[in-house]
């Protein structure tokens, strides 16, 4: 992506936040320091939609990826102030604290904050405003005296011991965003052993959850942790991954598990479940929990608080989920209706993000305009897209039946029964 068109999609992205805090009309100090650093990205990257600014050319594809390296941040942030604002219907609280959603926050604005930086080194050194000195006036920036010991380093960003080798060995110390091609090519010459292609790409997935085409030290350090790289490497070799408890029969069981959860499980995503009602009580009447969620971002906190359920029994025939495609967001739940905006790969997101989370738990697509958008589904495994309730139907009393066999009708693009 060039610098203009990510500096556009960045800018739209800072508006919506921006719209989103300011309509909640709360006093919460951490979003008033998210707002602030919010406007400082939006106005440092602003001039650049214009498509006027004098570049030099030399390192446009550098300050290309540390915009788009900010735009994963500020997706995160919006996703986690949408969950904020959501507390007031108390949809999240049943599985969500409110002290972890602040928490979220709170590391989303140091991520932000390092980001910004970077953004400014970059800038620095495309030459950029070299002939804009009166662009510097929009940004304001503390002066890095006042920094104290500064921002902390690429390697600052990992714990793990192999990490920091790696990254400093292979990415480089200085380093702070790399391209993911470049990640996944020299993460592969450092494991030294045969990594497949397929591994690779749902380790990308999991570093870069928004397929923002980068991955960052502290992407890389979150997932890790103080663990090992290696063995994070060999959890997602495909060779490697097991198989989640199968259970079959045409019954329902409450694993021993310290959950509220039981199989067979149906979690259905979708901004209007009076839409899914019909097919909702069928899969109730068959047996099958079903848990309805609104959003992407309750969706990926719901399946980060269950996951190890999930993975324990991931298995077509005791887990699968159904989203719709797009939907239309409002700034908040206050807004008026014309104040949406089209979020046009929600659908894609979440399931890269299950894939990314090694949830190979069927995905089915149930849509009905967009399905032309839906062709995405053809590159993971275990996806589908339809717009017929027969489809669905079928698909959800597969699930009641148990059936991980033969179980076929529903994957692919576009499905319908003459297929």
């Amino acid at each position: 992506m060039d610098p203009i068109s990510a500096a556009i999609t960045v800018c739209s992205l800072c508006n919506r936040i921006l719209d989103w805090i300011k309509k909640l009309g709360e006093k919460e100090s951490l979003l008033k320091e998210i707002s602030f650093t919010v406007v400082q990205v939006r106005n440092l990257i602003q001039p650049f939609t214009l498509g006027t600014l004098k570049r030099d050319g030399t390192r446009e594809h550098q300050l290309s990826v540390s915009i788009q390296s900010v735009g994963a941040v500020l997706r995160t942030i919006e996703e986690h102030v949408r969950i904020y604002e959501s507390r007031k219907t108390q949809r999240i609280l049943a599985f969500l604290s409110p002290g972890a959603v602040i928490q979220k926050l709170k590391d989303d604005q140091d991520q932000l904050n390092h980001q910004l930086v970077i953004l400014l080194a970059s800038i620095a050194t495309v030459g950029y405003f070299r002939d804009h000195e009166k662009d510097k006036e929009l940004v304001n920036v503390p002066p890095s005296e006042e920094l104290g010991d500064g921002p902390p380093t690429a390697l600052d960003q990992l714990l793990a011991q192999d990490a920091r080798e790696f990254w400093k060995d292979y990415i480089g110390a200085k380093i702070e965003v790399v391209d993911i091609h470049i990640f996944s090519s020299r993460l592969a010459s450092w494991y030294g052993e045969n990594l497949s292609a397929e591994s690779r790409r749902v380790i990308l997935m999991r570093l870069d959850e928004f397929d923002s085409g980068v991955v960052t030290p502290q992407n890389l350090g979150k997932v890790v942790q103080k663990g090992s790289l290696r063995a994070f490497v060999e959890t997602y070799k495909a060779s490697n991954k097991q198989p989640g408890r199968i259970s079959t029969g045409p019954f329902t069981w409450a694993p021993d598990d310290d959950s509220q959860l039981r199989l067979p499980l149906l979690v259905w995503i979708d901004d209007r479940p009076d839409n899914n009602s019909a097919e909702v009580n069928f899969a109730q009447t068959m047996g099958i929990q079903v848990i309805q969620l609104l959003s992407t971002a309750e969706a990926k906190l719901w399946v980060d608080e269950n996951l190890d359920f999930l993975r324990k029994y991931d298995h077509p025939s005791n887990i699968r989920f159904i989203s719709d495609n797009v939907r239309l967001e409002a700034a908040s739940s206050s807004s008026p209706d014309g104040e949406r905006f089209l979020n046009a790969s929600a659908g894609q997101n979440l399931l890269h993000f299950l894939r990314g989370r090694l949830i190979s738990a069927p995905f089915l697509i149930y849509t009905y305009t967009t399905i032309n958008w839906t062709r995405f589904v053809l590159d993971y495994e275990a996806a589908g897209s339809t717009i017929y309730v027969a489809i669905c139907m079928t698909y959800i009393s597969q699930l009641a039946a148990r059936r991980a066999d033969g179980d076929d009708e529903w994957r692919g693009f576009n499905v319908d029964f003459a297929i």
